[in-house]
């Protein structure tokens, strides 16, 4: 799944079992996007996530922590 918010900016995820929303949706804050799926059998839970800033990899830790 990949989220445009605009201006180049993306967040990506990965290893989805399902989608709580479809393409085209607006979200809001908080909504409920999907469930993470597992990568095999006897594993946890596992999401990939991936942030992209003007169109370029960003390390995420960085914006979700607010030290941008």
């Amino acid at each position: 799944m990949v989220l445009d918010h605009g201006n180049q900016n993306y967040s990506l995820y990965g290893h989805l079992s399902s989608l709580a929303v479809h393409e085209g949706v607006r979200v809001q804050e908080r909504t409920l996007l999907e469930t993470a799926g597992t990568p095999a059998a006897g594993e946890d839970a596992t999401l990939y996530f991936e942030l992209r800033v003007d169109g370029q990899s960003a390390n995420p830790i960085e914006w979700l922590s607010g030290l941008r």
